[in-house]
């Protein structure tokens, strides 16, 4: 059986969806006796300055694995690196999010490999014919939720709302403050679940802001049955991502029956379709919320319409095996 380096750059440990997606398939390769490993190697953003370059190498050309899987969170600035070792390897690159502002680099790594897997269709569909040469295949996260119930209660006026992200820029948190300044002071409560870097001036600014709303709850790094618990317990889930490729959040919430308002962007329709109620500016995101608090018919639309057309992503047992199918082929 030949022996998998799975390559992460930084701190494996880390809330966000693509470390989650890789801390499942090594749980699930080392609980089925798989032969793997974790590599972690220095996480850069820019060129790799020759300390780490180093301490790369030393793990790329390790003889212990025959085959590198290259997290594409670090891989976009490692072509030198991969083309040292192509030869000796075989190499595949895991692509969470194309990397835009830095793609001839990312592209240039990912065509040293000898197959690509991408997280989701729309991470394949940004890359597929935009230079990438080696065949792509999709393994989207699996179902984190497991035995967990689903929502079976459901108000007549939504008044519990939740988001779960990091506090960036990115996923945006501070356009729901402004939508729901609209609805009624006292009417409403916001659950705020997800990570953040203390020394992050957006998250800081963030939630100084939120001390002026009382109905709003922060809860940091929750682990998994707490943060499905909460799930269950609200109304609706906010989701103004500027950019996503897949949601697992948003996948997670629509597994246990929540349903999602979100930002109209390209990777929601292309995976949940109209499964989501989608918001195209900040007044449009007032105005559905507006609506939805106010009127019974509108919130109860948007839950027929959820349980008519359930999500259910497939267990990460049988991702895992798909995703390791791919790797050894």
């Amino acid at each position: 059986m030949a022996k998998i380096g799975f390559v992460i750059p930084g701190d494996p440990d880390q809330k966000t969806g693509g470390y989650i997606y890789n801390a499942n398939i090594l749980y699930q390769w080392k609980s089925s006796g798989i032969e793997c490993e974790l590599v972690t190697i220095p996480y850069t953003s820019k060129e790799i300055s020759g300390h780490d370059r180093e301490i790369i190498l030393r793990k790329l050309t390790d003889e212990r694995f025959d085959i590198l899987l290259i997290d594409g969170l670090g891989g976009a600035w490692m072509a030198d690196e991969l083309q040292l070792v192509r030869d000796d390897k075989k190499l595949v690159y895991l692509e969470h999010l194309p990397l835009k502002e830095h793609w001839e680099t990312e592209k240039k790594a990912i065509n040293l490999c000898d197959r690509a897997v991408a997280t989701s269709k729309y991470s394949k569909n940004k890359i597929i014919g935009n230079g990438i040469e080696i065949p792509v295949e999709v393994v989207e996260p699996g179902d984190s939720t497991g035995s967990f119930p689903s929502k079976k209660n459901y108000s007549t006026h939504p008044s519990r709302f939740l988001f779960i992200g990091s506090l960036s820029p990115r996923k945006d948190p501070a356009s729901i403050l402004e939508a729901l300044t609209s609805i009624q002071a006292g009417s409403w409560s916001l659950d705020i679940c997800g990570s953040w870097q203390d020394h992050s001036k957006y998250a800081r600014d963030f939630l100084d802001r939120c001390k002026q709303f009382p109905g709003i709850r922060v809860h940091k790094d929750l682990d998994s049955r707490d943060l499905f618990r909460l799930i269950a317990e609200s109304d609706l889930l906010l989701v103004p991502s500027r950019e996503e490729t897949y949601g697992m959040a948003v996948a997670e919430s629509l597994s246990l029956g929540l349903p999602v308002v979100a930002n109209d962007i390209p990777a929601f329709k292309t995976i949940y379709g109209n499964r989501l109620l989608y918001y195209s500016s900040q007044d449009d995101l007032r105005n559905i919320l507006s609506g939805l608090t106010s009127d019974a018919t509108s919130y109860s639309d948007l839950v027929g319409n959820l349980i008519h057309h359930p999500f259910k992503p497939d267990s990460w047992d049988r991702v895992a095996k798909r995703l390791y199918d791919i790797v050894t082929r």
